[in-house]
């Protein structure tokens, strides 16, 4: 899996700043530290293949000292999930258009549309639902391609061995955990983020949302001199 990580990160790493900016103008997270771009590989994978993945944005790969390989799937959201404007931005510039349409006489069609609301699901609620699945599926395939003689059993049996972590990395002010110490704490936010809930039983060994001073905290601090 080393062997494997060192190959990904050489081929298509890219600095923490680029995997989460949206776009040279609109960064997240200034930092230099080097993970493996989800984003490159997908598109570079695809190109032999048929299957259209979904992945998330970096990857991490390291042996802890019990000898577990450790895998960590990062998500960076330029957005705040606690904000409703940001979480649900498709019901938000929907009910804009509502507000407009009210006042135009002519629409025959406003009660229709607004009957749309409640059945709009926001792209980024979206993705989560299949990010994370689609991140272990992209692994297993580039396991089995830069391993070709490892056998189906073997690749799953590997990758059930190791743990898993996936993180969403946001602008939240409220951070969250799979299993968490505050319960209180993930109350407030687990109404927000309920579609984490919903994906169990996981893949992970734990799931996080997080702040970028979280990503810090928990992640980039303990593995730096690894990046």
């Amino acid at each position: 899996m080393q062997k494997l990580y060192n190959h990904l990160k050489k081929e298509y790493g890219d600095t923490i700043t680029k995997l989460s900016s949206t776009s040279e103008n609109n960064q997240f997270i200034i930092n230099e530290g080097v993970l493996v771009s989800l984003d490159k590989l997908k598109k570079d994978y695809q190109n032999n293949n048929d299957y259209e993945f979904t992945s998330s944005d970096a990857l991490f790969i390291k042996k802890h000292e019990n000898g577990n390989f450790q895998i960590y799937f990062f998500e960076f959201k330029k957005l705040d999930p606690t904000s409703k404007e940001d979480w649900g931005m498709s019901k938000t510039r929907l009910q804009k258009c509502i507000d407009k349409m009210k006042n135009c006489e002519k629409c025959a069609f406003i009660e229709e549309i607004k009957g749309c609301e409640e059945k709009l699901v926001d792209k980024y609620q979206l993705s989560l639902r299949s990010k994370p699945f689609d991140s272990m599926s992209l692994l297993y395939h580039v396991i089995m391609d830069f391993y070709p003689d490892m056998k189906d059993y073997e690749c799953k049996k590997l990758l059930l061995k190791c743990d898993k972590y996936f993180y969403i990395i946001s602008e939240t002010s409220q951070e969250w955990s799979s299993t968490p110490k505050n319960k209180s704490n993930r109350r407030k936010i687990t109404g927000i983020l309920s579609i984490l809930d919903r994906l169990k039983p996981y893949y992970y060994n734990e799931v996080f949302s997080v702040s970028e001073n979280g990503f810090n905290d928990c992640f980039y601090k303990l593995n730096k001199d690894l990046i």
